[in-house]
């Protein structure tokens, strides 16, 4: 299995260039196929929640891990992230995508019919106004509008970030 992140520095960009404006300490994050957790984690210090959604016992063992380092970390540093941090085992597509405002969705290994879905479940969960961030490939669907093609740093290079609202 391939696995790679988006650096730090391109996820905060995106925040200041996407959600400017946006209440996002009343907002739920959502990451499905959310790896070893970082997006995640990062997102609990700007949303009133952060949620992960992973399938991968593997991956999901880790961000459990990561997310206990994380809590404790900020705990000794007395620091607080903005909203909770939650890592769920399972599904993205038996999850309840309404929940989110946001959704983060790292489709480079996604193949065409994967991508379909997720559009799909995106246009019929989703509420007016929700965001959905796609990494490598776009997602088409009448119901999702493109408003930003954002080229960023990943652990495996550049690769562009497809922006939509619904």
């Amino acid at each position: 299995m391939t696995y790679g992140e988006m650096s730090t520095e391109s996820f905060l960009d995106i925040l200041a260039a996407q959600f400017a404006g946006r209440a996002m300490g009343n907002m739920t994050f959502l990451d499905i196929g959310s790896g070893m957790g970082k997006i995640v984690l990062l997102a609990s210090l700007f949303f009133k929640q952060a949620v992960g959604v992973e399938l991968s016992q593997t991956f999901y063992e880790h961000s459990k891990y990561a997310l206990r380092s994380f809590s404790a970390s900020m705990a000794d540093a007395g620091e607080e992230s903005q909203g909770a941090a939650v890592i769920v085992h399972g599904d993205m597509f038996d999850f309840d995508w309404s929940v989110a405002d946001a959704i983060y969705a790292c489709t480079t290994c996604f193949g065409e019919a994967m991508c379909e879905r997720v559009a799909r479940k995106a246009a019929r969960e989703l509420r007016p106004g929700s965001m959905i961030l796609s990494v490598t490939r776009p997602l088409v669907h009448e119901s999702l509008d493109r408003v930003a093609v954002i080229d960023c740093r990943f652990s495996w290079g550049r690769d562009r970030v497809f922006v939509f609202v619904r």
